[in-house]
């Protein structure tokens, strides 16, 4: 049981840590020109995440998962040329999560959500299937992944229910990203669905580390 008392100053100074620096992504670095301190602001909230999943002795899972998150905020903030290393990198995160989940499930077998959970998967990469070009399979890996992700996160006892949200945050996040770069071309379309990705994506994130925290 954590010690409220004792924690309460590392709760604001790591809540502020993260509200902090994403904001100064989201209003400062969101849509400008690639730079190292770009790269900084846009890795430094998850990686805090990571950090705050150590402080409070959570599963060694949630560490590796948003690390490797991190990174892969890290590539995808060095433009299209690291849109593959960005890509497997979040890939790895969602598999590490799969495990982390495994480990914490109460062992419930298929259910009716997973089968929405697959239908919904399957429209959304049917609709992107044609745009997405040569990203195409490595595309098709990393929803296989993430739908599996999504689907094993519904296993969770409900003492995880801020988690399995968080989870499907992150999916609707990634969904916007998706809709982002392969169908929509008016760049202040663009601009607004940044927001709503970078918006969703700390959201979920912050979702998940809560709620394993609070659970365990």
């Amino acid at each position: 049981m954590i010690d409220l008392l004792n924690t309460a100053p590392a709760h604001f100074l790591a809540g502020m840590v993260v509200t902090v620096s994403s904001a100064i992504y989201g209003f400062g670095h969101l849509n400008r020109e690639v730079s190292l301190v770009r790269s900084f602001w846009k890795s430094l909230p998850v990686m805090t995440m990571a950090g705050i999943a150590i402080y409070f002795h959570a599963p060694p899972l949630l560490f590796v998962a948003m690390s490797l998150c991190a990174l892969g905020d890290y590539f995808l903030s060095r433009g299209d040329g690291r849109f593959i290393p960005g890509l497997f990198a979040f890939l790895a995160g969602h598999l590490v999560y799969i495990a982390l989940f495994i480990a914490l499930s109460a062992g419930a077998g298929f259910g009716w959500s997973m089968l929405l959970v697959i239908l919904y998967s399957s429209v959304f990469t049917a609709y992107l299937w044609r745009t997405t070009g040569k990203y195409r399979w490595p595309v098709f890996a990393y929803v296989l992944v993430i739908t599996a992700m999504a689907a094993v996160s519904l296993t969770l006892p409900s003492a995880y229910l801020l988690t399995v949200v968080g989870v499907f945050v992150f999916v609707f996040s990634d969904s916007v990203l998706a809709v982002r770069m392969f169908i929509v071309t008016d760049r202040r379309a663009k601009l607004r669905l940044s927001w709503a990705v970078w918006v969703s994506y700390i959201l979920g994130q912050s979702m998940i580390l809560v709620g394993v925290i609070a659970a365990t």
